[in-house]
């Protein structure tokens, strides 16, 4: 992951604030979009509540994202390797804008890991993208 964020970072240095489908400069703040995608069923088919995934937000999220963040709520679909069957499970996604830092890696990988201890999960989905940004 480290070596990901490396590249991002590297990628922000050289393209100079450009779109890179497009070539247009940014005229706004060049950031990354990082998207957390977190399945609200445990292993063994419990739901997670809403209080319990507020609580894991309070305690794990707004201490390490002070600045802000934006919870939606999704609906993921996903193969299941061993009952050779598409599964459909509720979910939500953590969107937040940051500058590409170490100590930004460093933060969402605890509450990864940190989601994944608390409610049994053998994965979470990250999504990292440069962005221009305006406000």
């Amino acid at each position: 992951m480290r070596n990901t964020l490396a590249g991002l970072v590297a990628a922000v240095l050289l393209t100079g604030c450009a779109y890179p489908e497009t070539k247009q400069l940014c005229s706004g703040t060049q950031l990354v979009e990082t998207q957390l995608y977190l399945g609200m069923s445990m292993p063994q088919g419990t739901k997670i509540t809403e209080s319990e995934f507020a609580a894991f937000l309070k305690s794990d999220v707004v201490s390490r994202f002070p600045q802000g963040f934006t919870v939606f709520d999704a609906r993921g679909f996903w193969r299941d390797a061993q009952k050779q069957k598409t599964i459909a499970e509720n979910s939500k996604v953590i969107f937040r804008l940051h500058q590409a830092t170490m100590d930004e890696d460093t933060r969402i990988n605890e509450i990864i890991q940190s989601f994944k201890r608390r409610f049994a999960q053998d994965s979470v989905l990250r999504t990292d993208k440069v962005v221009c940004a305006h406000f």
